[in-house]
């Protein structure tokens, strides 16, 4: 995908280089010239579809072409810095800043979860001129007093002023943040950046439906690699516009335990119409895709018969893309899978999925840090194309982590969640559901700055502990990012703050599992409160780099394998099996509880 320069502007394209794709094939199921076999492939393709020369034409181009961006000039010079009172929450003026700092040189991280930073630094500004601002978990910009609102996720449009003084406050919600690296542009770069990046967008959007196409002739492909290497970006609308418009194919959520919902995302805002056959009674449906304001479209049905597949047909006036979808088979006997911390490392987490696909799961659960950045379309797109070989017949339930926010600590309002996902308690990142034999509740304390539980979201959730579902499970499970135990991260012991929260309701509540993520490993910990046993999760090992170094030694957990995983549940009456597998398929834990 040619060179992306600066580094610091990447997070701009969010262009992955890793291998996802959207067609279930694995490669490797046929063998490929060595050519095809040894090349590095956008995300969006598979080595397979490359055996058509014409296909192969258009992704050498793509490869071949260079996107040059603007370099921001970083900032010299030290700044100010001082910790800021975390309990004035996220809305705060400049004038909150405390008076005594002390300087600091760039990158500066601190290991003080839950806290603000602030960085201060006095700047000539002869012209108008763009910050690039590099924060960990996310930063709020004022000038000269005055809130600064990002114009594109961590670029600020700051006034030209002499001796204008630049206050930026990070908002730190896991273990370790501060402010990384500060930059600028100047108004002509900024629209030079943001021209190029919408050509780069446009013609990765063009690249992946045509070789995602069913077919495509020498003719076609001749036109997409002149209208590459022109750069052109009203021949790659055109081009683009001429297949189906589809950015995320389908994907099947439960909302209730009747109704479910199909969801996919346009490209384009094109109408489309979605109709499915009921491949054994040949029974049709169609529904329009015509929302004035979304990308998205949605389809809510209690039709899906489970077990029974479908045909499904989405169609533009001149394309047809067809899929193969089911609902899971209801079963007294059932399996889920759960993971975390996919976060952008699609390549591991294409593997992973694979994996999974081999069995038809009743459901499936991200534990949240989903995205790398959750402020960009992109990284979700990812996503989904990973989650390509079951998302289709796996109905997909997500919690959320920090990552899952990055981009948005102006509001602590993740849009794109609300975008993709559908649950129970719709509008809200937490909420529950109930399967067979078991209860679930996922709760998100990263709605709040500093994290942690506010009182609506606790009214909810005793709400939930004292329901008839919770109450009558066999088996009840707890879903928060954050683990209230933890040691793979030296210097982290999981959240404390949580970790009270559990330690006082496991016991009276009878919680028997804790799934959280967060941590890039797999740990796990029996714990016993009175006669109730609670398993303790972590399952942060789906993609993003492992934990390395030394581990904590506080607390001791029974497990601990710095090493890429899944874990899938094994349900039947009066009986769990958990399973953790490796990248290689190998079993890296396994034990079982009864009831």
């Amino acid at each position: 995908m040619g060179k992306l320069v600066p580094i610091v502007l990447i997070v701009l394209i969010a262009i992955s280089l890793s291998s996802c794709g959207e067609s279930t094939p694995e490669e490797g199921a046929k063998t490929l010239p060595p050519e095809i076999a040894n090349m590095d492939v956008p995300f969006f393709i598979t080595k397979d579809s490359l055996v058509n020369p014409n296909k192969l034409k258009v992704v050498q181009a793509f490869q071949d072409y260079q996107l040059i961006l603007p370099e921001p000039t970083p900032v010299e010079g030290s700044w100010d810095y001082a910790p800021g009172n975390p309990s004035l929450g996220l809305k705060v003026e400049a004038g909150a800043k405390p008076q005594q700092t002390s300087p600091v040189q760039l990158p500066h991280l601190s290991a003080q979860p839950k806290m603000a930073f602030w960085y201060s630094k006095t700047l000539d500004l002869d012209f108008p001129t763009y910050l690039v601002v590099e924060a960990d978990d996310g930063a709020q910009v004022f000038q000269d007093g005055q809130i600064v609102v990002p114009r594109i996720d961590n670029m600020y449009g700051l006034a030209a002023r002499k001796a204008s003084k630049i206050d930026i406050r990070v908002l730190n919600n896991q273990h370790t943040g501060g402010l990384k690296s500060v930059g600028t542009l100047s108004v002509e770069q900024f629209e030079q950046s943001r021209d190029l990046i919408t050509v780069d967008l446009f013609m990765q959007k063009m690249v992946s439906q045509a070789v995602n196409a069913p077919s495509l002739n020498e003719g076609q492909a001749n036109q997409i690699v002149a209208a590459i290497q022109a750069g052109s970006y009203e021949q790659i609308n055109q081009i683009g516009n001429s297949f189906l418009p589809l950015l995320v194919t389908p994907y099947i959520q439960k909302t209730n335990l009747t109704d479910y919902a199909i969801l996919y995302e346009r490209s384009t805002f094109m109408d489309l119409q979605l109709d499915w056959t009921n491949l054994q009674t040949q029974a049709p449906n169609r529904f329009l895709c015509e929302l004035p304001q979304t990308l998205m479209c949605e389809t809510h049905t209690n039709l899906f018969e489970p077990g029974v597949p479908y045909k499904v047909d989405i169609t533009d006036k001149r394309n047809t893309q067809s899929f193969r979808m089911s609902a899971p088979p209801n079963q007294l006997e059932y399996s889920f899978t759960a993971w975390g911390n996919s976060q952008g490392g699609w390549d591991t987490f294409s593997q992973l999925v694979r994996q999974m696909s081999q069995k038809q799961d009743a459901f499936t659960i991200g534990l949240g840090n989903s995205v790398e950045t959750s402020g960009l379309k992109q990284p979700w797109v990812n996503m989904f194309a990973c989650l390509a070989p079951i998302k289709l017949n796996t109905p997909l339930y997500m919690a959320i982590g920090p990552s899952d926010y990055k981009g948005f600590y102006d509001e602590l309002l993740a849009w794109p969640y609300f975008q993709y996902f559908r649950n129970s308690n719709g509008g809200r990142t937490y909420y529950s559901w109930r399967s067979t034999y078991a209860a679930f509740i996922v709760l998100d304390p990263n709605k709040n700055f500093p994290a942690g539980i506010d009182q609506e979201q606790g009214q909810w959730f005793q709400q939930q502990l004292a329901s008839q579902d919770w109450q009558s499970a066999q088996w009840r499970f707890l879903i928060i990012n954050q683990p209230p135990y933890s040691q793979a991260k030296e210097g982290y012991a999981g959240d404390e703050q949580i970790r009270a929260m559990i330690d006082q309701i496991a016991g009276p509540t009878k919680i028997d599992f804790v799934l959280s993520a967060y941590t890039s490993s797999f740990e796990r910990l029996n714990k016993t409160y009175g006669p109730q046993e609670t398993t303790f999760l972590v399952m942060g090992g789906a993609g993003a780099p492992l934990e390395g170094g030394a581990s904590s030694t506080q607390p001791v957990m029974d497990k601990v394998i710095k090493e890429h995983h899944f874990t899938r549940f094994f349900m039947s009456n009066g009986k769990i099996r958990v399973v953790t597998y490796g990248l290689d398929g190998k079993v890296l834990d396994e034990f079982e509880r009864s009831k």
